[in-house]
């Protein structure tokens, strides 16, 4: 779910989701994903609805209890599946 995320972010925005635009190791790379939280889609690209970033934060969730369970989850986020 985690990776389907990412290739969201970048579907929507061109650029990965904790690309900063600097030139960094896959060490710092790496670290962003795993401690800073994801962009909010919304703020990069105002045509992005709010609920189609609150399924891309929950994808991006650090904890894996915290993401969908399933692909057919992110149909219907209310639910916790």
């Amino acid at each position: 779910m985690y990776s389907l995320g990412c290739t969201l972010g970048y579907l929507l925005t061109g650029k990965a989701p904790f690309d900063t635009g600097k030139v960094r190791s896959f060490l710092h790379i790496m670290k962003a994903h795993s401690e800073t939280s994801p962009p909010d889609l919304s703020a990069l690209r105002n045509s992005v609805p709010a609920e189609l970033n609150t399924v891309f934060q929950r994808l991006l969730a650090k904890k894996p209890e915290d993401r969908f369970a399933t692909a057919a989850g992110t149909i219907h986020p209310s639910r916790r599946t």
